[in-house]
């Protein structure tokens, strides 16, 4: 396959350019004093050129919602009518860059592009179609990412999928693999961002050929259109999706209609349906958790980061994906996890996310705070400044907790980042996590520590994980 080492793509729909990093950084720097944040907001929105009918500034000063109704929801109504495509290339300290807006009628098209560099070794014959269709510039860009980087080596290699088991790839990436059948989650491969290492992936040791991808929610460190692009060796490949009741500014795609667009296969299932791929059984469970609060009241109704949670039952093991999941107003995961439990029996594996992530004011999740009443954002500050904070994810207590609900025997943390092959993100959490199971008194969840690129397969009815040597270097 091609695209490899420090080459990453980006490719979405266009949708509108505020910049919520910048407005909640300033409303936290004024403390969230009323007055001082509709000046600093106004200033920002005067500066940046922004659309007035995505604001009400005087709702800051009355506590209200600040974002408007177009802002929430009527930005997402349509699917988008243009994409935009970015490339970059590494080359050592060197970072070329480049970003191309296309209509929706090249979308299509880019897509087979980006999946063909992905299943083919025709470097030259996807270079001249790239070069017969986009902007010189680009193109020749777009080109480069399809060569090895000179340090390319040093990255290593995934370990072949080739026998059942639980790998863990970049990130919130795993392979899912029973005696017959491959399933990729949430594909980060082509990932630009800090989340994956600044794209310094590992190779590919053989082609993997998913029969069918999965993703669990719309953050950019899970759900990337190139990523599954590029490990679609079949265009019918389905694409198993959340249902999107309503775009809006949390889940601003329906997943299935972007699909659509790129001329792929979308299966977006109920929670609580049951799908079969091969010989491996998949539940579909509610993705309670990372919104913006844990507590009642929310944002209004359909404001949400639409999501699922997944259980993987092969003919030698069970596997429960809880991802990034927690509590909101809307469920608890550790509930769902019970109720699941009480249907299906024990799950042997839970894999999850270890860490907390800190409710509505969280400058990785920005856009967070646009969505509940000032008055509530001012609330929420002033408990953070007497030290008491929510986390909208399970956290290490949560992840104890509905390990036992899963009557779990096996627990291992992943979607803690990418630093390179076998290289460990997690060993606090882990030891804290088998604290929390100890105070419940459990003796059956035995938590596991393991790598980007280990594997964990079931040998003698134990779960053994394989290690692989500690590869790629820092940024």
């Amino acid at each position: 396959m091609l695209f490899s080492g420090s080459s990453a793509l980006s490719f979405k729909p266009t949708q509108p350019n505020v910049p919520f990093g910048l407005v909640l950084q300033q409303w936290l720097d004024a403390g969230f004093e009323p007055e001082e944040c509709r000046r600093r907001l106004e200033r920002i929105i005067d500066v940046k050129k922004l659309p007035p009918e995505l604001f009400r500034p005087e709702e800051i000063e009355k506590g209200g919602v600040v974002a408007t109704e177009a802002l929430l929801f009527d930005a997402f109504r349509e699917p988008a009518r243009d994409w935009t495509l970015y490339a970059q290339v590494r080359r050592g300290q060197e970072i070329q860059r480049a970003g191309l807006r296309l209509p929706l009628e090249s979308v299509a098209w880019a897509a087979q592009l980006i999946r063909a560099a992905g299943t083919t070794r025709d470097v030259e014959g996807i270079k001249g179609a790239a070069a017969a269709n986009l902007p010189p510039r680009f193109a020749q860009l777009f080109g480069t990412c399809l060569e090895p980087a000179e340090d390319e080596a040093s990255f290593g290699a995934w370990p072949a999928v080739d026998a059942p088991g639980i790998y863990r790839r970049e990130h919130a990436s795993l392979v899912i693999r029973s005696r017959t059948t491959t399933l990729l989650v949430d594909p980060q491969v082509l990932n630009i961002g800090e989340s994956t290492h600044f794209s310094r992936f590992p190779r590919e040791s053989r082609p993997l050929e998913p029969d069918a991808i999965l993703i669990t929610h719309h953050h950019e460190d899970h759900w990337y259109p190139p990523s599954i692009l590029r490990y679609l060796h079949r265009p019918d490949v389905p694409i198993i999706v959340p249902q999107v009741p309503r775009p809006n500014l949390l889940t601003p795609e329906d997943f299935s209609a972007t699909l659509r667009q790129l001329g792929l296969r979308a299966v977006a299932p109920a929670w609580g349906s049951t799908l079969r791929v091969g010989d491996i059984d998949i539940d579909v469970l509610p993705f309670y958790g990372e919104q913006p609060t844990v507590d009642s009241p929310g944002p209004t109704d359909g404001l949400r980061t639409w999501g699922n949670c997944y259980r993987f039952s092969t003919p030698d093991f069970s596997a429960l994906v809880l991802v990034d999941s927690g509590a909101d107003p809307l469920g608890n995961m550790v509930e769902a996890v019970r109720q699941l439990t009480e249907k299906r029996g024990p799950s042997d594996v839970v894999l999850s996310n270890f860490r907390s992530f800190q409710e509505v004011l969280n400058i990785g999740l920005p856009h967070y705070a646009l969505t509940l009443p000032f008055e509530r954002l001012r609330a929420v500050h002033a408990g953070h400044q007497r030290g008491y904070t929510q986390s909208m994810t399970l956290g290490e207590a949560g992840v104890a907790r509905a390990s036992l609900a899963a009557r779990a025997r096996y627990v291992l943390p992943y979607a803690h980042m990418f630093q390179g092959l076998g290289v460990s993100t997690d060993e606090k959490m882990v030891e804290t996590v088998r604290a929390h199971l100890a105070e419940h008194g459990s003796s059956t969840a035995e938590v596991l520590s393991w790598n980007p690129g280990d594997v964990a397969r079931f040998e003698g009815g134990q779960l053994r994980v394989s290690h692989v040597p500690v590869s790629g270097r820092a940024p």
